[in-house]
């Protein structure tokens, strides 16, 4: 089934310039969240693209394939069988649940990488420093990388740190 190609946003609200949406995409694993123009995946009907001010939609996501446009006009395709979950779209917001991270490994958003994608770039960072340091001779270079050595593992330890709820007081 081929994805359309007509991914320019309509805008039904003429006076307003602004085609962004708000897109959360939800694993078991964590989210990941940005703003974006217009989403195309398939359902058990076929493709469906989704642009601003769209009625509200309850669907189940199949076939493998999203693409994501976003508001500089760059594109982004996830190819992967384990697409396959569900989507909500009310109010300009639209929520993906997918049952799999693995979809997710090539897809950033402006609201940052999903944290164990994350979590797993900064270890093979790690990784690469502590080797490079078994390397170097020069003990201002050592200083330096066991400086940044010190960030990554703390970037690190802040990811895997529990998220504390706040618990509001009531009087």
């Amino acid at each position: 089934m081929p994805i359309e190609d007509n991914d320019s946003p309509v805008d039904f609200d003429y006076k307003s310039l602004d085609k962004r949406m708000a897109l959360e995409i939800i694993t078991p694993d964590g989210q990941l969240h940005g703003n974006i123009t217009s989403l195309t995946f398939f359902d058990s009907d076929g493709s469906k693209t989704v642009r601003k001010n769209l009625a509200t939609l309850l669907s189940n996501v199949k076939g493998g394939v999203l693409r994501i446009c976003y508001k500089d006009g760059t594109k982004k395709e996830v190819r992967d069988s384990k697409i396959i979950g569900n989507v909500e779209i009310k109010n300009n917001r639209i929520s993906l649940y997918l049952e799999s991270l693995s979809a997710l490994k090539p897809l950033e958003l402006e609201g940052g990488r999903h944290p164990q994608l994350l979590r797993e770039e900064l270890e093979k960072k790690l990784e690469i420093a502590n080797k490079r340091l078994e390397d170097l001779k020069d003990s201002k270079e050592k200083n330096d990388l066991k400086m940044h050595i010190r960030d990554l593992e703390k970037q690190i330890k802040d990811i895997d740190k529990p998220k504390e709820k706040k618990i509001a007081k009531t009087v």
